[in-house]
């Protein structure tokens, strides 16, 4: 079944970017570790980014209630997420990281920068009153290298 929506996060951490798929139910969105999480090298080139962005959106996925109930109640993100970045530990997982929400719907891609609340807390930015922090739009259809770019950009709105 073709799709025209799906959803992922991108987290940077020093020199390494994670792409992680989500599953889905109405609005609400989780981490799908089971479903597609790679990480890469920042210093990728732009096309290999933009594919691995556009790979993660393809394989979120949309998921029952009571998975998702499931989901919610484990413990172990944190450990996921340090594993996935190669830590030993999570005590300084989260120090200087910046995280991007991705949804894509019909021929839209938005990366929406975060600020990075300490603790692993990210929150948005507010329209209108965060000059230099908007979310980055491109079309779906644009190439990886465009794709990648623009994950790119909207990073770098990130704090």
């Amino acid at each position: 079944m073709a799709t025209n929506f799906g959803s992922a996060e991108v987290k940077l951490r020093g020199g390494s970017i994670l792409v992680i798929a989500h599953a889905m139910l109405n609005a609400g969105r989780i981490s799908d570790w089971d479903t597609f999480n790679e990480r890469i090298s920042a210093e990728a080139p732009d096309e290999v980014l933009g594919a691995l962005v556009r790979a993660g959106l393809l394989r979120s996925r949309p998921m029952p209630s009571a998975w998702m109930t499931a989901q919610l109640q484990r413990s172990d993100y944190t450990a996921h997420l340090a594993q996935a970045f190669g830590l030993s530990s999570s005590r300084s997982l989260y120090a200087g990281m910046k995280n991007l929400s991705v949804e894509w719907e019909a021929d839209r891609v938005t990366f929406e920068p975060t600020r990075n609340r300490r603790g692993g807390a990210f929150e948005g930015f507010e329209t209108g009153r965060n000059s230099g922090h908007e979310p980055v739009i491109v079309a779906f259809s644009v190439s990886d290298t465009e794709l990648g770019l623009a994950m790119r950009e909207a990073l770098r709105r990130c704090l």
